[in-house]
């Protein structure tokens, strides 16, 4: 309703559909970071889910606007949807990639290539679906199997699985063990590596 407030209020064209579904992107932008109760995920929603917006509106006006009589209202909105979607997506990984401070990627294991935002002051590591590092697939994995702990010396490895199952550079962690980019950390026959800018 906003969004169509606004682009009312700006008489169409292309700025005003752009910032309409600047808007809305904001929206959707904003809800991702309530989801998941992170700050830096908000931060993230917000800018991208403003770009995302921004950019898929002008891009969507603009089209519209260079069809002229070959326009067809009913295709529109299909077309409409597409680029909104894209737009969002595209934003809101960008701004993640550009803006991350720290995360895990995954070397070796079911989701080789995957990265994982540390977003939160303690982030789980496991099988629990509820975890922020949610690593399926490998049954040596506990399903609480480890927390990554921002703290005021740095980011600690907390070990919750059984001895010997959790490893840091190769060195089997009993409790704790503090992290550094580049750091591997074997949790189970899944392989990661820690990053931080």
């Amino acid at each position: 309703m906003l969004g169509e407030f606004v682009i009312g209020v700006l008489q169409g064209g292309l700025v005003g559909r752009a910032s309409s579904w600047a808007v809305l992107g904001l929206g959707i932008g904003i809800s991702q970071g309530l989801a998941e109760r992170s700050r830096q995920r908000l931060l993230y929603g917000v800018i991208g889910g403003g770009l995302g917006g921004l950019v898929g509106g002008y891009l969507f006006e603009w089209l519209r606007q260079g069809l002229g009589r070959s326009y067809d209202p009913s295709r529109a909105q299909g077309l409409g949807i597409v680029i909104l979607g894209a737009g969002l997506g595209l934003f809101l990984a960008l701004v993640e990639q550009v803006l991350r401070r720290t995360w895990v990627q995954v070397l070796r294991g079911r989701q080789e290539g995957r990265a994982y935002l540390l977003a939160r002051k303690t982030s789980v590591l496991g099988l629990d679906e509820r975890a922020e590092v949610g690593l399926f697939g490998d049954p040596t994995v506990a399903r609480r199997h480890a927390t990554i702990e921002a703290t005021a010396q740095g980011y600690v490895l907390q070990n919750h699985a059984p001895s010997g199952r959790t490893k840091v550079n190769g060195a089997v962690v009993v409790d704790k063990a503090t992290l550094r980019d580049g750091d591997r950390i074997e949790l189970g026959q899944t392989l990661l590596v820690f990053r931080q800018r």
